[in-house]
């Protein structure tokens, strides 16, 4: 059985893998939206989004659910894998020909006719996706992180430098879809390079059948979860235009930066852990409440902050033609926040082996989200973004109740976990708001200086109401990362010292 220590170690590690990793990611990803948002039109924004709404549908599915199931496996052969790997081998070509046959209809639902060009290419990142499935999920299994983050990073710097050299080069929308291509081969070849499995000629339907005992509600949730996360896109997309679309992607693709960046990686590597302990509900309920605090420590200033800072952070990096998406951005941080600590909610669910649980309040998900998306479509891209936001505040609470009752977690505990970093978020709220009025009145408004004041002046209030409330958890995440960094710091001083003697 793994000890305690171990546990923690291999987790933090994944953490601060995937984290550095995604850390990396999200600059060069910021560093690509807005070179390509400078170059390109909300419009050309827009119809990549039509098109993505469709294909990222298909790749909820794409891996079968299959990938999780080899991780929460306790016993795996080479049957296993490799009926795996040509399941998904097949189905992603599968999903290429639909996409192919599929492509006309998305384009006359949105009636853009670039959309079903579009579609026509993008279809083949299907096909190479698939390839290096198994592998990635054999690396989660073993906890590789490391590995894991290097073809992040591979996709990311792919995708980024093919795209920036395609849209200086005048090719248009065609640039972020090319690039998008290449950078998911870029990922499968890494993780072909890392891992030392091969597939073999074999597929053996019952091996098959064990795996899709766990992954079938799990891959209906998959497919049930995006119609409810998309809701809002394809309803902008087809009654507001894609001008509007494109606004309404940049205004909730940053805030969800921080929950696909920072959250999801702590899903991803807890994942395994939780399934080791599946058995053990006072460790699982324990590193629950440790997680929830960690993430809300983080992820509540920085969304806070950003929804404060909007307006110049808008201006300053994107431009003025982008201005549409400041307020509606301002709102769906909020609902971010309470989104990003309910991303806990799926690898207790998992690693209890409760898919048929994960995929019933998915479905619960998706109706509030359809309910609220169609009212607020009413008001415009305003009246989506308090829909979105509002559905994401009563999720959580239903979705941490009922993944309470598997560990014997009660709301209560789960709220005060977040306690700290909800006081000192308020506290530095009032210091930052407070700046922004004597600025405007003492120096008038300047973008520039009213952003990076406002930055600096936040994350030093932030600290100091930390300090304030004796709350601990910034040192807690600091030495954590420090003794797993550490042997890493020694081996770097003694290869050093070898060099320089």
């Amino acid at each position: 059985m793994v000890s305690k220590k171990e546990l923690t170690q291999a987790s933090a590690r994944g953490v601060i893998w995937l984290n550095a990793g995604q850390i990396f990611n999200q600059a060069f990803g910021l560093v690509n939206t807005v070179v390509l948002a400078r170059l390109l039109t909300p419009a050309d924004f827009g119809l990549i989004g039509m098109a993505m709404v469709f294909m990222n549908f298909l790749s909820m599915v794409n891996e079968l659910g299959l990938a999780e199931a080899i991780v929460q496996r306790e016993e795996l052969d080479e049957a296993h894998l490799s009926s795996a790997f040509w399941a998904n081998f097949l189905f992603g070509f599968f999903l290429f020909v639909i996409t192919l046959l599929s492509a006309p209809s998305v384009a006359w639902f949105f009636e853009e006719t670039k959309v079903q060009t579009i579609l026509l290419v993008l279809g083949i990142d299907f096909f190479v996706g698939s390839l290096g499935s198994v592998h990635r999920a054999l690396l989660n299994r073993a906890m590789q992180f490391e590995l894991i983050a290097l073809g992040q990073t591979a996709m990311m710097v792919t995708r980024v430098t093919i795209s920036i050299i395609l849209a200086v080069a005048g090719f248009g929308v065609w640039s972020i879809i090319i690039g998008y291509i290449f950078g998911t081969f870029a990922d499968s070849l890494v993780a072909w390079i890392c891992n030392a499995w091969r597939p073999k000629l074999l597929f053996e339907r019952s091996s098959l059948s064990e795996l899709f005992g766990f992954s079938l509600n799990l891959l209906g949730a998959r497919a049930i979860a995006y119609v409810g996360n998309n809701t809002a896109n394809v309803l902008t997309g087809k009654y507001l235009g894609a001008s509007m679309l494109g606004i309404y992607s940049i205004a909730s693709n940053i805030p969800a930066l921080v929950r696909t960046r920072l959250a999801t990686s702590i899903a991803q590597a807890v994942f395994p852990a939780f399934s080791s302990i599946q058995g053990d509900n006072e460790r699982m309920r324990k590193a629950y409440l440790k997680i929830v605090r960690y993430v809300s420590i983080i992820t509540f200033p920085m969304l806070v902050g950003l929804a404060i800072v909007a307006p110049e952070f808008i201006r300053i990096v994107y431009g003025l033609k982008w201005s549409g998406a400041i307020i509606p951005l301002q709102i769906t941080c909020f609902g971010v926040m309470f989104a990003s600590l309910g991303i806990m909610n799926g690898p207790i669910q998992k690693a209890k082996g409760r898919t048929d649980l994960h995929m019933n309040l998915v479905i619960v998900s998706v109706v509030i989200s359809i309910v609220t998306t169609l009212i607020g479509i009413n008001y415009g891209l305003v009246g989506i973004a308090i829909a979105s936001s509002f559905k994401s505040f009563i999720w959580v609470w239903i979705a941490a109740y009922y993944t309470g009752s598997l560990i014997d977690l009660s709301v209560g505990r789960y709220l005060k976990a977040m306690g700290a970093a909800t006081l000192a978020s308020i506290f530095m709220t009032v210091i930052v708001m407070g700046y922004r009025y004597l600025g405007e009145q003492v120096i008038g408004h300047n973008d520039f200086i009213m952003l990076t004041g406002s930055i600096i002046l936040g994350a030093g209030s932030y600290i100091l109401a930390l300090k304030l409330f004796k709350d601990n958890t910034l040192t807690e995440l600091f030495q954590i990362g420090w003794e797993v960094l550490h042997p890493f710091v020694l081996l770097v001083r003694k290869k050093y010292s070898s060099l320089v003697s």
